[in-house]
């Protein structure tokens, strides 16, 4: 099925946004001969903040790999009805994480950004994703006004620049993606649990689950 848009009021753009991408720590990928699953599993440990009473969690990026198997795992939690808010300055990355985060679903679509077409739907295997980009609305009425929240129980909703319609959202993960001053290229990630709904994964990310994943 070929990606779809709603309500479009302009072109879509052609390529998302662009990270620069880091580890998950701070300090510098591990240039020996680690593994990546191994890399990730010591840098997703002491180096991560722990979960804060609040459900908050950060991690900083040093390296596509790394960056992309933060958005694996993510994805690895997603189910229809779920929400996932994403937030930070021009140019940080969000619709290149939302990107990841719809390959590592087996995407059949090409994700790009909504900034004018607001609301683009991917189709994954067992549900779509409604992917949003909030800038352009002036608050919850013009979010509600799209008419699409019909079918966010159905399927997986992320949206960019979601402090804008973050009311509507009290169980939605926020992710905040931010630049790191002095480290070239660097991003901190926080995530913002909602609810009990998100805990296992700020767990995972903080490391309690990271050996999990490595190879036997």
């Amino acid at each position: 099925m070929p990606r779809r848009t709603l309500k479009g009021c302009g072109s879509q753009l052609d390529s998302p946004c662009h990270l620069g991408y880091c580890g998950l720590g701070t300090q510098r990928r591990n240039t020996g001969r680690l593994s990546i699953w191994e890399q990730l599993a010591v840098t997703m440990g002491p180096q991560t903040d722990a979960p804060g009473p609040g459900g908050t969690l950060s991690v900083i990026c040093q390296d596509l790999g790394q960056t992309a198997m933060l958005a694996d795992r993510i994805a690895r939690h997603l189910v229809p009805g779920d929400v996932v808010l994403f937030d930070g300055p021009l140019a940080a990355g969000k619709t290149t994480f939302v990107t990841r985060i719809c390959k590592a679903l087996d995407c059949a679509d090409q994700p790009s950004s909504p900034t004018y077409t607001i609301s683009n739907v991917y189709t994954c295997p067992h549900f779509e994703i409604f992917h949003i980009d909030a800038y352009r609305l002036s608050g919850i009425d013009a979010f509600g006004n799209l008419g699409i929240d019909e079918f966010f129980p159905d399927s997986v909703t992320l949206i960019e620049w979601g402090t804008r319609v973050a009311g509507i959202f009290p169980q939605a993960l926020r992710i905040e993606i931010a630049f790191c001053q002095g480290e070239d290229g660097a991003r901190r990630l926080t995530f913002t649990s909602g609810g009990a709904r998100w805990q296992p994964l700020l767990a995972e990310l903080a490391g309690a689950d990271a050996a999990t994943d490595r190879p036997a």
